[in-house]
């Protein structure tokens, strides 16, 4: 009897396993080999804000773009400052999971002595290619080796991201140059305007990866409330300055995500 009851167990085991990948097919969920996305591939186009009596945008022609991970694929910007950084992939075994992410890809876009960072925003898992198209905009001074950063940041976001806190000031430092020579969205062009539209999407995303950068707490793992004052209405203040700009293109968008 126990001999036969022990027959039994594979023949068992085999209906419980064809419920259990059932139930994972019915879920959404199944092995395959297939490509991986690692990185999006990005369109876009670099431009230069030269300072004057009369602030003008120009192509940047020969800077160097690269996905963060990948800077043996940089791609060079045409004369017309347009580029086309093609995506990272690779082939596979995945499991097909319902739900959808987003993640944030950095690219480095580099001239002379400058290099900065813009941020493409895409799915965690990218099964099939996604095409972002983005602009970025560069201070003439830069390209002379001046540093761009917002004036000042509270002591207490030492403990954020230094990288991504570096890049979210340069940002608001970009959006203050342009708020000085652009006071009405009238007077640009429709260009111009996709120009600065990208430029405080680029703001939100930088403060978006700077705050789920931050860790409050002390050397004893306790939250020190004092800094996390401090930071929270370091960012509540971008927040309410990006929430008043009248650039509709974007608005929309990160109401919803």
């Amino acid at each position: 009897m126990r001999m036969t009851q022990l027959a039994l167990i594979p023949a068992l085991l085999a209906k419980i396993l064809s419920f259990v990948g059932l139930a994972w097919l019915l879920n959404g969920c199944a092995p395959s080999v297939q490509t991986v996305y690692l990185t999006p591939e990005v369109k876009g186009q670099v431009v230069v804000l030269k300072n004057g009596a009369s602030a003008q945008f120009f192509p940047l022609a020969k800077s160097n773009i690269y996905h963060r991970k990948y800077p043996e694929k940089a791609v060079e910007s045409d004369t017309n400052g347009q580029f086309t950084l093609a995506a990272e992939s690779q082939v596979e075994a995945s499991w097909l999971m319902a739900g959808h992410a987003f993640n944030y890809y950095p690219l480095f876009i580099e001239k002379g002595p400058l290099r900065y960072q813009l941020l493409a925003e895409a799915s965690v898992k990218m099964h099939h290619l996604e095409t972002l198209t983005l602009s970025s905009i560069i201070v003439e001074s830069e390209l002379k080796g001046e540093p761009l950063l917002e004036d000042s940041a509270p002591s207490a976001l030492h403990r954020c991201n230094f990288s991504w806190l570096t890049q979210l000031r340069r940002s608001l430092a970009v959006n203050s140059v342009l708020e000085q020579h652009f006071t009405q969205r009238s007077a640009l062009s429709t260009q111009e305007q996709t120009y600065v539209d990208d430029q405080y999407q680029q703001t939100r995303l930088w403060l978006a990866q700077v705050k789920r950068s931050c860790d409050w707490r002390d050397r004893h793992g306790l939250p020190n409330y004092d800094d996390m004052k401090a930071g929270n209405e370091y960012f509540k203040q971008i927040d309410s300055a990006l929430s008043n700009k009248s650039l509709s293109k974007h608005d929309n968008e990160s109401n919803t995500k």
